[in-house]
């Protein structure tokens, strides 16, 4: 499973060891200790049958981003993107479920979730994947008929991938202007046991895009393209992996 490991002292207290894998990809980590030793463990592939043409084998969780008391942009039509988001997520997840996907939602009503708990919900069902679905907004000063479009934002590089695809379909699938993929460090990009990354659908102050975002035909399309992005990135990826050893310490 490990190539090398190398070490260095970066400073007083300050120690960084850095472990290569023998395997170009990545589907997840995290570190913590028993009693003084240092535990590393290295998350295997998701039990996807690939020959079966499902996702049967693949936990994903979807977080409909703010929610409650955090109602995220407002739209230039009065709408809240909590509401906007959540409409898509239970579109995403039903996508997913058409493809045999189990789905754990961070919310499935209009209620707050700390992003902590969100977090935490993700780690606890063992995810293979998090994606949390936003629209955008920019902030005073910034024309929104300049910027506007789909866009995606990633932390760990083994997210990197995933969140570059998603956006490309999006782009194509819902015809919306390319925003980009982004590194950020943000709270529900941050987590590293599982491919995570946030999708920004869309922008909630720009009249043509909220115009889209409300419609439900929108939503349903956009949730199939998230979906079908998740199905293309766990193929190519399992078809190009060879087998792993299971989690390990």
């Amino acid at each position: 499973l490990v190539d090398y490991v190398s070490w260095k002292q970066k400073g007083d207290q300050h120690y960084e060891l850095t472990l290569q894998l023998k395997s170009k990809d990545q589907w997840g980590f995290y570190a913590d200790y028993e009693d003084n030793k240092l535990v590393l463990h290295v998350k295997s592939a998701p039990a996807v049958d690939i020959s079966s043409g499902s996702l049967k084998g693949l936990i994903i969780c979807v977080d409909p981003g703010h929610g409650g008391k955090e109602i995220g942009s407002i739209g230039c039509s009065g709408m809240k993107e909590a509401s906007v988001n959540l409409a898509l997520g239970k579109r995403f997840k039903e996508a997913l479920e058409a493809l045999g996907a189990t789905v754990i939602m961070t919310r499935e009503a209009e209620q707050f979730v700390s992003l902590q708990d969100r977090v935490d919900m993700a780690i606890a069902s063992h995810a293979d994947m998090l994606v949390s679905v936003h629209n955008n907004a920019l902030p005073d000063g910034r024309d929104p008929w300049k910027e506007h479009g789909s866009s995606s934002y990633w932390y760990h590089t083994q997210s990197l991938p995933f969140a570059r695809l998603a956006r490309e379909r999006l782009v194509i699938d819902g015809g919306l202007k390319d925003y980009g993929t982004r590194y950020q460090n943000l709270a529900l990009c941050r987590p590293s046991n599982m491919i995570a990354c946030l999708m920004e659908v869309g922008f909630m102050i720009n009249p043509d895009e909220m115009s889209k975002l409300a419609n439900p035909q929108f939503q349903s399309s956009s949730g199939k393209s998230l979906a079908n992005s998740v199905k293309a990135y766990i193929y190519q990826k399992l078809m190009s992996t060879p087998a792993q050893a299971t989690e390990s310490g």
